[in-house]
């Protein structure tokens, strides 16, 4: 069964709106984050502090995010429009959190689904993830689909405040379904592959307990993040990215994406997906410079 078929699973276990926690959290209001003015052009130089020591602190916090970061694999991001489901809390944080996740995808120009669409991104607020995990694990592990079996134990070791399911299908440029060992007849070059990554579907595992105290931009900025791309939840706290704010608590958490979160996500989604991992990891580390204020 595909990893949707755990989202359906995982949905009775995330269902229980009646939760303590839930009822006893105001709604709040959403403090969208206002569109980004004045961007740096490309051909602006940076003389903010220590050029080089920001520079290489960007590239340890784009190391500790990226995850299958080598020379024969793109970076992998979504490729069809994604169609958003949250659920586990209140209905109306629900709803909000849901809406300010979409603010931040458009604000990076990335196509999403309208109402009624068919859901590839879906958000469960949960009692204890790493245990709902382990559970489904024991009693179905065919509902993890293509996930490797190592892959599933370095989940099932992460923090437990949140875990990030994704099913990603390795297809040909064009977009034609790799099957079995069959290689696209495109060749390799030093900068492109044959090849692209594409995220079919999303599934992230929050703790319910572990969102209290924070705000409505910090939360859903978080789970953008780790909807739009494969990546791992930095342990090092850098000062600079909403993925930092479970290490942080809420008073010392960015109050919504930064700047390095957001030239990381335009980055991976700008120009073509078969780009090898290490030349676009370094146009990444090299946007997130040139755009930092």
């Amino acid at each position: 069964m595909s990893v949707i078929g755990l989202a359906i699973l995982l949905g009775i276990a995330a269902a229980n709106e009646k939760s303590t926690i839930a009822q006893n959290q105001p709604a709040g209001q959403i403090m969208l984050a206002p569109r980004p003015q004045n961007r740096v052009p490309d051909n602006d130089i940076l003389v903010v502090g220590n050029r080089r020591d920001k520079y290489k602190k960007i590239t340890e916090f784009a190391e500790s995010v990226t995850k299958d970061l080598d020379f024969n694999n793109p970076l992998a991001r979504y490729t069809s429009p994604i169609c958003l489901d949250v659920s586990g809390l209140k209905l109306e944080q629900n709803q909000q959190i849901r809406k300010s996740i979409l603010f931040n995808i458009e604000l990076l120009k990335i196509a999403h689904g309208e109402q009624h669409c068919h859901v590839n991104a879906s958000v469960f607020f949960v009692d204890s993830p790493n245990a709902i995990m382990r559970s489904i694990f024991k009693k179905s592990p065919m509902l993890f689909g293509p996930l490797e079996y190592d892959e599933i134990t370095k989940k099932l070791k992460e923090n437990g405040k949140s875990i990030s399911i994704q099913n990603i299908i390795m297809r040909g440029v064009d977009g034609d379904k790799i099957v079995g060992r069959a290689v696209p007849s495109r060749s390799a070059s030093l900068i492109d592959l044959p090849i692209r990554k594409d995220i079919e579907s999303s599934i992230v595992l929050v703790d319910r307990a572990s969102v209290v105290g924070y705000d409505i931009d910090q939360i859903s900025g978080f789970l953008t993040f780790r909807i739009l791309a494969n990546i791992m939840v930095p342990s090092s706290i850098f000062g600079n990215s909403i993925l930092e704010m479970f290490n942080t608590g809420p008073s010392a958490a960015p109050k919504k994406m930064t700047e390095w979160d957001l030239s990381y996500l335009k980055e991976v989604y700008s120009g073509s997906g078969n780009l090898r991992g290490v030349r676009k990891f370094g146009k990444i580390t090299r946007r997130i410079l040139l755009e930092d204020k």
